[in-house]
C-alpha cells in the first residue's frame, strides 16, 4: 500500500512538471511571436517622419518580449532536464551534459511545434475573417 502511495505521488509530481514545462514552452512561443510583432511595428514606423520616439519604444518592447521568451525557454529546459531519466548510472558530469542536451532539443521542438500551430491558427483565422 505504501509503495502505491509513493508511486501515485511521484506520478503526480511528474505530471505537474510536464505541465509546467509545456506551459513555459507555450509562453516562450507566444512571447517570441510578440517579439516578431513588435519588429513588424518597428519596420512600419521607420519611414514615418516624427515617429522616432515610438520606434524606440517599440524596440524596447521587442527586447522585453525576447528576454521573456528566453527566460521561459530556459525554465522549460531546466524542468525537462530534471524529468529526464537518462544516464542515471553515469558520473554526475556525464549525466548533466546528456540531460541538458536532450532537454534543449526537446524544449526547442515543443516550443517550435506550439509556435507553428499558433501561427497556423492565426493565419487561418485571418484568411477566414478577411473573406
Amino acid at each position: 500500500m505504501e509503495a502505491a502511495v509513493i508511486q501515485a505521488t511521484t506520478n503526480r509530481r511528474a505530471w505537474v512538471r510536464v505541465t509546467a514545462a509545456a506551459c513555459l514552452s507555450a509562453a516562450s512561443a507566444f512571447a517570441y511571436l510578440a517579439y516578431l510583432g513588435q519588429g513588424i511595428v518597428v519596420g512600419a514606423l521607420l519611414d514615418l517622419p516624427g515617429r522616432e520616439q515610438e520606434v524606440a519604444i517599440a524596440q524596447h518592447r521587442a527586447t522585453y518580449w525576447f528576454i521573456a521568451s528566453l527566460f521561459c525557454q530556459t525554465g522549460s529546459m531546466a524542468i525537462i532536464a530534471l524529468l529526464l531519466p537518462f544516464a542515471s548510472n553515469e558520473s554526475p558530469s556525464v549525466r548533466f551534459i546528456v540531460r541538458i542536451v536532450l532537454a534543449v532539443v526537446f524544449s526547442l521542438l515543443v516550443t517550435l511545434f506550439i509556435g507553428v500551430v499558433t501561427f497556423s491558427i492565426v493565419t487561418g483565422l485571418h484568411r477566414f475573417l478577411v473573406r
